[in-house]
């Protein structure tokens, strides 16, 4: 597997939501997103733990040592809501440093933990290589729910599929 092809799509949809949370102020951060009741810092915030906790069943699947993929939902809302009014600065080091574990949590996959199961929170089986493209489709979705100028008509064919 070539994980440049895997990851490229990965990088290049991070870096088109970093680039508009760049554009926000602090005081943007803090008004409302497509997601009620969230706040686009809300919104961001989720973007970055839901990256962590993607790196959580990967590791599981590297590992086969059962790793949930959020302690509980009460624990996952109080980590969104602790880290939605920080400054843009902050949120988009989080956005980055979140992306780059995320990626190094892919390409330290050995070839057989690609077809591991791991349980999403849902209580859906997947493997990494539906992982990835959940991320992907996870960036582009709150980066239309920024409501911030990038719409879903905005996100690239490849990406859309």
């Amino acid at each position: 597997m070539r994980l440049n092809a895997v990851l490229d799509p990965f990088h290049e949809s991070t870096e088109r939501f970093i680039a508009t949370v760049r554009t926000l102020s602090d005081a943007q951060i803090r008004q409302p997103s497509l997601v009620p009741p969230w706040t686009r810092g809300h919104t961001i915030t989720h973007v970055a733990r839901a990256g962590d906790s993607l790196c959580r069943l990967l590791a599981w699947a590297r590992s086969v040592v059962e790793t949930p993929q959020y302690s509980s939902m009460e624990s996952r809302a109080a980590e969104i809501d602790a880290g939605a009014a920080r400054p843009t600065a902050e949120l988009v080091a989080d956005v980055a440093a979140g992306a780059d574990r995320f990626a190094e949590a892919v390409r330290a996959l050995p070839e057989d933990a690609w077809q591991a199961e791991v349980r999403m929170r849902t209580g859906e089986l997947r493997t990494p290589h539906t992982l990835v493209p959940a991320r992907l489709r996870e960036l582009e979705v709150h980066h239309a729910d920024l409501a911030a100028g990038y719409g879903f008509a905005d996100i690239p064919p490849a990406a859309a599929r």
